[in-house]
């Protein structure tokens, strides 16, 4: 945005970020929290796994990508 490759409309995508962020913080006290015994990963993996492990990874993907597409939706209407 600095150089004027990007346009400024796009700083929407800042929204994101407290969003990403915890959902970083959740992901990384679900791997802590978790233990080494192989009985509690196969019971985890099949309890928890979309939980745990993929959901804070699709949040992520959604919001980055929704304040993207909302900037250059805000930048089309505005030019």
């Amino acid at each position: 945005m600095a150089t004027g490759m990007l346009s400024w409309w796009l700083a929407v995508m800042l929204i994101a970020v407290p969003t990403v962020v915890l959902n970083d913080r959740h992901f990384k006290q679900g791997v802590e929290g978790t233990t080494s015994a192989a009985d509690d990963r196969t019971t985890s993996a099949h309890n928890g796994l979309f939980q745990n492990e993929l959901w804070p990874a699709i949040s992520n993907i959604i919001w980055v990508n929704g304040s993207l597409l909302l900037g250059l939706i805000l930048e089309m209407v505005v030019q």
